[in-house]
């Protein structure tokens, strides 16, 4: 599932929706490390590094339902 910067925005959009759908099924381990593993293969930098922070704090802390 990991994809290269190369690759183009589509497949990035459609590898972070997977990432989005493993956090809404709780499945939050295998999504933290799709998201660990996505960022250090792709070296992400400013501005994505925000939004990755942002999903990543709702992996570490999850809301309660």
């Amino acid at each position: 599932m990991i994809l290269s910067l190369a690759k183009g925005p589509i497949e990035i959009i459609f590898e972070l929706a997977e990432i989005h759908q493993l956090i809404k099924e709780t499945k939050l381990v295998k999504a933290h490390r799709l998201l660990t593993d996505w960022k250090e293969e792709n070296g992400v930098k400013d501005p994505a590094e925000k939004a990755f922070s942002v999903i990543e704090k709702m992996v570490t802390k999850p809301e309660a339902k």
